[in-house]
């Protein structure tokens, strides 16, 4: 039996799950959603494989925590800066960029699992699924800003955003002023949809 080294079961087995959870960020932080494996994450958490399989049933389900961890810390984000200077109905370019600065915020921050968020095709549809209702919800102040502007296909705008988001990280180097490349990507963003916008008007 594994030594105990909580004061009671149920803590130690808290921390051994938080640590997998842990171990499970960073080789999705460094590597990607595939070198998250039932071994990989053992080894760095310095447990034995039989032990991950303990508190998860599979490599997909450990990353769909990991990933839903990463959309509570981006909601929470999201929340407080809207909560801070809320934007105007109707007020695009102050909706558009205070999702697309937290986005990139989180992710130059070190959170670098974000992406995979952004392009949740890359995961397992089970995965998908699990994550869809949390993204809607930190979608949800972005696509009521583009509906309020009559744009009619809000699931493509937003895609849309998300990817110019994505590039725009990607672009961003550790330790590197992310300030003007956020501002590009805002610029970009705002103008894409004021496009789209206009398309549906003249639909």
């Amino acid at each position: 039996m594994p030594r105990i080294t909580a004061p009671t079961v149920a803590e130690h087995r808290d921390q051994r799950r938080a640590d997998l959870v842990a171990a499970g960020q960073e080789l999705l932080v460094a590597e990607g959603p595939d070198a998250v494996t039932m071994t990989a994450v053992a080894s760095r958490a310095g447990l034995s494989r039989t032990a991950v399989y303990e508190y998860f049933t599979s490599a997909d389900e450990l990353v769909a925590v990991v990933l839903g961890d990463q959309m509570v810390l981006w909601q929470a984000a999201l929340r407080q800066r809207l909560h801070a200077a809320p934007p105007e109905a109707g007020d695009l370019d102050t909706a558009v960029r205070i999702y697309v600065e937290v986005a990139i915020g989180l992710v130059t921050d070190g959170n670098r699992s974000l992406l995979v968020l952004l392009t949740m095709h890359t995961l397992a549809e089970d995965v998908r699924q699990q994550l869809s209702a949390a993204h809607a919800a930190v979608v949800a102040p972005l696509a009521e800003a583009l509906a309020q502007i009559g744009i009619r296909d809000v699931d493509q705008a937003t895609k849309y955003v998300h990817a110019a988001i994505e590039a725009a990280a990607r672009r961003i180097t550790p330790g590197q002023d992310a300030l003007a490349e956020i501002a590009a990507v805002a610029d970009f963003t705002v103008a894409g949809v004021r496009a789209l916008a206009l398309t549906s008007s003249q639909s």
